[in-house]
Order: structure tokens, then C-alpha cells, then sequence
């Protein structure tokens, strides 16, 4: 997923790009000194991505959530995504969603993100965690057919009170929590976003999304589709934060004014959210040089 690309562009921080393939991931991790993001059953860590790590202090935070909390903490004046005497309503509903709506939509969007990925080493590893995961081939999760259509049908329920909640505010028919955008519309429109790249905006199953709910699913993921781009195209060459990323959409514009500051280990790829905490999904994001004026983690 890439939540955070949409805070830190959203908040305009400037933030350049590096790119991790799925098996690179914990090894990129431990170098810049990243937490791990959970404990497996045997009581290994796990690292998973998005990471933001603050060379000047050595300090790293890991997780979406963690990471654009502190964002909104470090950038008073920037604009805001947790408005005063919301947070402890995002949080949980950052929480119900991802449980609800992310573990309904995942298994639609594996076979064809394995499909997209270009580096060989990360296609085995793609395929063989999902599959150890899920306990099924890839492509029968979303194989043409009555399980998939019911897989779509999960998806619209699991969205289902979200709408209503908001509907229910009667503040905005498109945020969901007031008549501005908060960080509980950037992980909507994010996971659907998701959808919306892998399957493709022409798709019926897309279009049938958009109009979900009196059309709120599709307003809302319009609204912040100007924050999707890969690098910031205001960002100097002294940009404050690198963005290191396992996979990214390869319908994703790359500013070519800062494609020579992107540090790449591979070639565009495309995204993949942790459902369950296998690994990584998101873009991680690390400050590579600070100014003076920068805050530090």
C-alpha cells in the first residue's frame, strides 16, 4: 500500500525514492537500524516497509500508521490529517478497516501483482509466502467464477459500514470523517486505489466499485489520486526524506526531474500491502539528508 507517499505528499515534504525487491527488504531494514514490525509464531522478527529513519538521530519508526502520526506531530503547520479530538477514532478505524476491508480485498489483487513483478527472485518469494498464506494457488483467489464474484460481493460488505458511519455524520459525501480529508480517508482510498491499479480503472469490477454507496468509494479515491505520484516534483536535490520501496505501480508517473537523485536497486514495480504482517508491501520512506530547520524523530 502507500499511505504514506499520500501523507508526505499531501503534507508537501519533500522525499526522494529507493527501490527493494520482497527478499531485500529485512536486510535494508536492520542497515539503517529499522525496527521489526511484529514477532512470527517462533518469535522472529519480521521487518516490513514503509520505515522512516532519521539519520541524524538513528532513530527509526516502521508502520503506516506510526509513521504518519509522527508526521502530523513533526509537521504542526503542514496540512493536518488528524484534526484535534480525532485521533483515537482513526486509529480505530485504521484498525477495522485494514481488518474488514483489507483482508476481503487482498486475495483479489495477489495473482495479478505476482503477474507484474519483474524481478524473478521476488516472484518466487511473492508467490510461495502468499501461497503458504492463503493455502491456495494465486490465481485460484481470483480465478473467473462465482468465488470471485463473491469475493467482490465480501468487499462491498466489508465497506458497507464504513459508508454508513459516514453517511450517518451527514458532514461530507465523500470524507469520512468531516467536511476535510483525515488520515482515515488516505487508508480508504489507498487500499481501493490498490484496487483500482491492479485490476484496472476500466475494469468492470472498478467501475462497479465507484458506485458503491450512492458513488462515495469512487469520490473519495478521485480526491486523492493527485497525491499518488512517486517523488515529489517540487522536491530539491537536498530532499529531506528517501522513500525506499519494495513495489510500486508501474502506471505510477516517476518525476523524471528527480529520477537521477532515486536511488534504485530494481526497476518500477508494483505495490503490495501486508495483510496479515508477511513482509513488506508499502513504500518505506528515510530521511536522507536533513536542514537545519528539519525535525528529527
Amino acid at each position: 500500500m502507500f499511505c504514506d507517499r499520500i501523507v508526505l505528499n499531501y503534507k508537501g515534504i519533500p522525499h526522494k525514492t529507493e527501490w527493494v525487491d520482497f527478499p531485500d527488504i529485512a536486510t535494508v531494514a536492520k542497515r539503517i537500524g529499522a525496527p521489526h514490525t511484529f514477532l512470527r509464531r517462533g518469535g522472529q522478527p519480521s521487518y516490513t516497509v514503509p520505515i522512516l529513519h532519521d539519520p541524524a538521530t538513528g532513530h527509526s519508526l516502521a508502520g503506516s500508521l506510526q509513521i504518519a502520526l509522527n508526521l502530523e506531530r513533526l509537521y504542526p503547520h503542514s496540512p493536518e490529517l488528524f484534526p484535534p479530538g480525532t485521533e483515537d477514532l482513526i486509529v480505530d478505524f485504521d484498525n477495522r478497516f485494514l481488518r474488514a476491508v483489507g483482508v476481503a480485498l487482498a486475495p483479489l489483487l495477489l495473482s495479478r501483482i505476482w503477474a507484474q513483478l519483474r524481478d524473478e527472485r521476488s516472484k518466487e518469494f511473492f508467490r510461495t509466502t502468499r501461497e503458504r498464506m492463503y493455502r491456495a494457488t494465486l490465481e485460484s483467489l481470483s480465478a473467473p467464477g462465482a468465488c470471485t464474484a463473491a469475493r467482490w460481493a465480501a468487499v462491498r460488505e466489508a465497506l458497507e459500514p464504513f459508508a454508513r458511519d459516514a453517511d450517518s455524520r451527514g458532514m461530507s459525501d465523500m470524507f469520512l470523517f468531516g467536511e476535510q480529508g483525515t488520515y482515515a480517508d488516505v487508508v480508504a482510498a489507498c487500499w481501493l486505489g490498490w484496487a483500482r491499479r491492479i485490476w484496472g480503472a476500466d475494469t468492470l469490477e472498478w467501475v462497479e466499485l465507484e458506485t458503491w454507496h450512492d458513488g462515495r468509494w469512487g469520490r473519495l479515491t478521485r480526491a486523492f489520486k493527485k497525491w499518488e505520484y512517486v517523488d515529489n516534483p517540487a522536491a530539491p536535490d537536498s530532499a529531506k526524506y528517501v522513500c525506499v520501496a519494495s513495489l510500486w505501480f508501474a502506471d505510477t508517473p516517476l518525476m523524471k526531474k528527480n529520477l537521477a537523485h532515486t536511488l534504485c536497486t530494481g526497476s518500477k514495480r508494483h505495490l503490495i500491502e501486508n495483510v496479515v504482517g508477511l513482509d513488506s508491501t508499502d513504500c518505506s520512506c528515510h530521511p536522507l539528508a536533513l536542514h537545519s530547520d528539519h525535525p528529527s524523530l
